[in-house]
């Protein structure tokens, strides 16, 4: 499958461009032009971010059918009111590669301090050091904010 129907950019296109019988009245949040072309689709992108994944929960609390299954047994689900807390990570491999992903905020934020921890051993400037130094400490107290 392309990217532009996996993205959040062109999901938030969708979101909110105003539609009149099926045409496009007034169009929506769009970076790039190809964005908003909802006729076609890329299969490589340097906009690309992958779509924010929601929690959903049963719609009847009582209802025995499993929530994803087959659309005629599947019980109703809605959006769970509580979301959770996601960031973007990136993961690059050694032959080049890289993967865009959302992870648990608290496990992202742990990476980035253990990187950063990492980087201030290794580096050899003050200036470099002072600017790592106030950026960990940023991270630990977003980390310390998030809910446990």
């Amino acid at each position: 499958m392309s990217l532009c129907y996996r993205c959040e950019v062109r999901a938030m296109f969708l979101e909110t461009t105003k539609w009149v019988n099926g045409k496009i009245k007034r169009r929506g949040f769009q970076p790039r032009c190809e964005c908003g072309d909802i006729t076609s689709s890329k299969i490589a992108c340097y906009m690309y971010k992958p779509c924010r994944p929601i929690k959903v929960e049963p719609l009847d609390k009582d209802d025995p059918r499993p929530i994803f299954g087959p659309p005629m047994i599947a019980g109703r689900v809605m959006v769970s009111k509580d979301k959770p807390e996601l960031l973007m990570d990136f993961c690059s491999f050694k032959d080049g590669g890289a993967m865009v992903y959302w992870a648990p905020a608290k496990q992202v934020l742990n990476k980035a301090i253990k990187n950063l921890t990492e980087k201030i051993k290794k580096s050899k400037s003050k200036k470099n050091i002072d600017r790592m130094m106030e950026d960990k400490k940023k991270l630990v107290a977003e980390r310390k904010a998030l809910k446990s």
